[in-house]
């Protein structure tokens, strides 16, 4: 043999088993890192229990606490800056896992979720590890800017992961779901902000109305009950802007009327001005997270009883 194709052949032999290495060794790490979000988020086993949210529900409920209180299996799907078309995806996944087994969703509010600001742009970026399901696959690939990072995640699994994707998969792996912010809120200091203009302004997004939209007729086709829950955020931020906060609670209420099996409970009525329950303006401490996930509890078995 010619010692130049030799040569060709004995380099093109060696890439591919380099190649086939790599991508033996990618999805390996890729399966196991994925296996522990699933088991973080819930996705592993049928619950009658699903709380879909963002850092509200990753804050402010306790999935252990609950599952203990109510008897059944509980999924946390919360991630940390999921906006509403997130939140679709979150559910359309979860029903396509294990839809037959959910009878209660909770998913929280407040008079800035329609707001379309405040929340990352490239939160999709989350959802990459679940790309092989249908639903996400879809949606990460209408949202992927640039298109080629898309297709990148799509070979190169391990690309999939953030930060805070391996620190949920660690999470799951060690069933360890509490997520806790430990202190409480300077409303010297909170106040100061707000004289300065400085909190998220409340905007009503047209695409995200109907996205919500989209949701609750999802939801009250599958003949769900979904709770519209309001985990409470500070009343010195509700009253920054008062008239567009009641706007904004009035269209959640409306939103509850249109459907038999949604339902809405605002826990600022009470809440709101206990200051020694929340971490920030919009997220609760251990003791808040107690409080809320107690009051929760109670509310929906006076509902559904």
């Amino acid at each position: 043999m010619d010692p130049k194709l030799r040569k060709i052949l004995t380099f093109a032999v060696r890439y591919i088993i380099f190649l086939f290495i790599f991508l033996l060794i990618d999805f390996c790490i890729s399966e196991f890192l994925s296996s522990g979000l699933i088991k973080y988020y819930g996705l592993d086993k049928p619950s009658k229990v699903l709380l879909i949210g963002h850092s509200h529900t990753m804050l402010g409920l306790d999935k252990t606490l609950i599952e203990e209180e109510m008897h059944c299996n509980v999924s946390k799907y919360a991630m940390e800056g999921a906006n509403v078309a997130d939140r679709l995806a979150m559910i359309k996944h979860f029903l396509h896992q294990n839809g037959d087994s959910v009878k209660i969703i909770t998913y929280d509010v407040d008079a800035t979720f329609l707001t379309g600001m405040g929340l990352s742009i490239n939160s999709y970026k989350l959802f990459y590890p679940f790309m092989d399901d249908p639903y996400i696959r879809e949606y990460v690939k209408s949202e992927a800017k640039p298109e080629y990072d898309y297709y990148i995640k799509k070979w190169i699994r391990t690309s999939r992961f953030t930060d805070l994707n391996l620190n949920g998969s660690l999470r799951g792996h060690m069933r360890f779901y509490t997520n806790i912010k430990i202190g409480s809120i300077d409303t010297v200091a909170y106040k100061q902000r707000i004289a300065e203009n400085d909190f998220v302004k409340i905007t009503f997004d047209r695409n995200l109305q109907e996205e919500f939209e989209e949701t609750l007729q999802l939801i009250s086709e599958r003949n769900v009950k979904m709770f519209l829950v309001l985990i409470p955020t500070i009343g010195i931020l509700n009253r920054a802007d008062p008239e567009k906060y009641s706007e904004a609670i009035k269209m959640i209420e409306n939103y509850s009327k249109k459907y038999p099996n949604i339902y809405f409970i605002n826990y600022n009525d009470e809440f709101e001005d206990q200051y020694d329950l929340f971490y920030d303006e919009i997220h609760l401490n251990p003791k808040g997270n107690k409080t809320i996930t107690d009051k929760l509890v109670e509310d929906i078995k006076r509902i559904l009883l």
